[in-house]
């Protein structure tokens, strides 16, 4: 599964910069303090709303590449290394319809399963490529 992602995401992410016009895009505000949010590294919360934002969360974007596949932009994620090489989901997440609805995404692919995803750098930017789940 592991050499999947990797050659998932090596695939896909020279098509980030030449499709960014076409990419659909979501500002998100999500909070990566580990499940229930008590501690670690993974997705605890995620919401489009501003509104509706944790305290500890982070602007950020989502992008689709797939049906079921989304980029996020680590930047603005304190709780991540600069030497980090894979982000780890400490836990299922399931996304908030409302991020769905944005990047146009069937419902059905809503969860971000429990594993560990490359961080890739393009340029001076980092990201981690998410494959959704039923």
């Amino acid at each position: 599964m592991k050499n999947i992602k990797t050659i998932l995401i090596a695939s896909i992410f020279p098509l980030l910069g030449t499709a960014g016009a076409l990419a659909q895009t979501a500002k998100v505000y999500a909070d990566i303090r580990g499940k229930d949010c008590n501690g670690g590294s993974s997705f605890c919360s995620a919401t489009s709303s501003a509104s509706a934002m944790k305290s500890g969360s982070a602007e950020t974007t989502f992008t689709k590449i797939s049906e079921n596949s989304i980029s996020v932009s680590l930047e603005n994620f304190a709780s991540l290394s600069k030497t980090d090489q894979y982000f780890v989901q400490d836990a299922d997440f399931i996304l908030d319809e409302s991020i769905l609805k944005l990047l146009n995404i069937n419902p059905k692919f809503a969860v971000i399963k429990q594993g560990k995803y490359p961080i890739v750098l393009e340029g001076n930017k980092r990201f981690a490529v998410f494959i959704l789940s039923e």
